[in-house]
């Protein structure tokens, strides 16, 4: 899943067990929902998310209608899992992937969603964000 994060600077996210979630500024991918679960019942989280500070985005396998869709979901995410790639982004629209790209800030996240994605449209968000990073980091 997707948190994006609306604040200046990192804020890290204890999860049980002993290791930590960093959010940056933009949307983070690469969310653990099992994860997500546990950091969300946190009262202070909690607050932050009624805020808008922090805002979930939960995959596409919530708005599946039917078992077997959620089926087919679980297996493409699993898979997705065990490969280690990025491709949260498949799962939405171009649309809704261009609306992501231009709120995520994390250069190599970008770049391999560049290298994953095979729609023009979303490739082309996703230069015209590292070209904005990039420019945008010149003039400092």
């Amino acid at each position: 899943m997707f948190v994006k994060y609306n604040k200046e600077g990192i804020l890290s996210l204890p999860v049980p067990g002993g290791s930590a979630i960093v959010l940056k500024p933009g949307v983070n991918p690469n969310i653990k929902e099992s994860d997500w679960t546990e950091i969300a019942k946190n009262p202070i989280i909690k607050k932050k998310i009624d805020d808008g500070i922090i805002v979930p985005m939960p995959s596409k396998l919530k708005t599946a209608s039917n078992a077997e869709d959620k089926k087919k979901i679980k297996e493409e995410i699993q898979s997705e899992l065990n490969s280690g790639a990025a491709k949260d982004l498949a799962e939405y629209t171009v649309k809704e992937a261009a609306k992501l790209i231009t709120e995520t800030y994390d250069v190599e996240i970008l770049k391999q969603w560049k290298y994953e994605e095979n729609r023009s449209t979303v490739q082309k968000a996703i230069d015209e964000q590292l070209e904005l990073i990039s420019s945008e980091g010149k003039k400092k």
